[in-house]
């Protein structure tokens, strides 16, 4: 599915092509399709319209007068704004053009340009960029906050959880029991049964309307899916760890044909999902995961962005091996919910707690409750793996024209195994395999 142009919003091509009769075509044609393009016909013009307005997309003629493309190629690869290139030339530069793409150009377009596949890639382009971008953003994030992670926060921060474990424990246990049998959500799903016994004609009988039979049994289903999500999460911190290795690499396409079974799903407000490209190793490693519990907790975390972000907007799931650990980061635009756009800095660490929500408001088509268990329920899985789960707010600033925009990053690293090293971990404790 195509990313909607005003979902990303970036919509400027800078187009380098001598042959003025072309470039006009180009530029009429995209400018058509709202985009805002500028065209020049030298590489040092092209690189002077660059450095006075970065723009996402550059497109290269491959033979230009006064230098050619691949050198104007090279000094736009090496700029701190590196744009997303593809090369304009005619299909006799079959070999020239494979070269040039080992230059790190995104793709190729042959005269005389379709409209339909110039529109189709230059979509499948700013989709790239803007994954880049975002990928760039997180990184000055995680340097910012590392260097706000003093060794005692460090030390403070893992006596809390080891508390909050322990309280958590008892609470999930508790809750699971209450609601489960006695009275509360246990009695209801056992009134339901015998509701729908006596809710027949009989002379000594009560009669009980059709309507609220169903109206009983659809809150006995939401009772039962309480009930469920309370026994995840008790297994999620009482339960053995069952640990076993999955190399990055399968990991990246398992994570992908989940997204995949989602779709229906987010077509519900329109979203489109998108998986980061290079998130694969030429030398695999692994993560020790669970995945009947991990990957239920990777859905929550793309459900939550579904229920609460822009409709018709993009949801990106970056996909990134570290040094040390693998980063996995979902990103939405959120709406604003009560008067809030994203998260609050001071609520960063209050979402996960259990039932707690910023929103109020639910939404009956995603076919949950909405309990505030979701985001808990993610935390403790992640944290069973050796993790880390943090939420916060970044800055987008792709559209200068609106002073940037809050995207909400929900944001989990595992840890990571090098294949010669998988005898020496430790699987009742995943967070020591970190830098094996």
């Amino acid at each position: 599915m195509a990313v909607e142009k005003r979902a990303i919003q970036i919509g400027r091509v800078l187009i380098v092509e001598d042959d003025p009769v072309v470039a006009r075509i180009m530029e009429a044609t995209l400018e058509k399709n709202q985009y805002a393009c500028r065209v020049t016909s030298t590489v040092d013009a092209a690189l002077q319209a660059f450095e006075e307005d970065s723009v996402p997309v550059v497109i290269v003629d491959l033979h230009l007068p006064e230098g050619n493309g691949q050198d104007l190629i090279e000094k736009l690869n090496d700029h701190p704004s590196k744009p997303i290139i593809l090369v304009h030339t005619v299909e006799k530069d079959a070999q020239q053009v494979v070269d040039t793409m080992k230059l790190g150009v995104y793709d190729y377009l042959i005269k005389p340009v379709n409209e339909s596949d110039l529109q189709y890639r230059l979509e499948k382009a700013f989709e790239v960029y803007e994954l880049r971008k975002m990928q760039r953003d997180l990184e000055k994030e995680r340097e910012v906050r590392i260097r706000k992670q003093l060794s005692w926060n460090l030390w403070k921060e893992t006596l809390i959880f080891r508390n909050a474990d322990r309280f958590d424990q008892t609470l999930f246990s508790n809750l699971h029991t209450i609601v489960s049998q006695g009275k509360g959500f246990g009695m209801l799903v056992s009134m339901v049964r015998d509701l729908e016994m006596l809710g027949q004609r009989k002379e000594e009988g009560l009669l009980i309307p059709a309507s609220l039979v169903e109206l009983l049994r659809e809150n006995a289903e939401s009772s039962v899916q309480a009930i469920d999500r309370f026994q995840d999460i008790n297994r999620a911190l009482k339960s053995k760890t069952n640990l076993t290795p999955l190399s990055v690499n399968d990991l990246y396409d398992d994570v992908q044909e989940m997204m995949d079974s989602m779709q229906t799903t987010a077509k519900i407000n329109g979203h489109t999902l998108v998986l980061s490209a290079g998130g694969k190793e030429e030398d695999p490693r692994y993560v020790l995961l669970e995945q009947d519990l991990l990957f239920p907790a990777m859905r929550e975390l793309l459900l939550n962005a579904m229920k609460f972000s822009r409709a018709r907007s993009s949801i990106l799931v970056l996909f990134k091996p570290l040094s040390e650990t693998l980063e996995i980061s979902v990103v939405s635009e959120p709406v604003s919910v009560d008067g809030i756009t994203g998260i609050p800095e001071e609520l960063e660490t209050a979402i996960f707690e259990p039932f707690f929500r910023i929103a109020k408001t639910v939404d009956e088509r995603f076919g949950s409750m909405d309990y505030g268990l979701g985001l808990t329920y993610a935390d403790k899985v992640v944290r069973r793996h050796g993790g880390r789960i943090s939420a916060f707010n970044v800055m987008d600033h792709m559209d200068l024209d609106k002073g940037g925009q809050v995207r909400v990053t929900v944001q989990m690293e595992l840890p990571l195994v090098q294949e010669n090293k998988l005898q020496r971990v430790n699987l009742d404790d995943p967070a020591s395999s970190v830098g094996l």
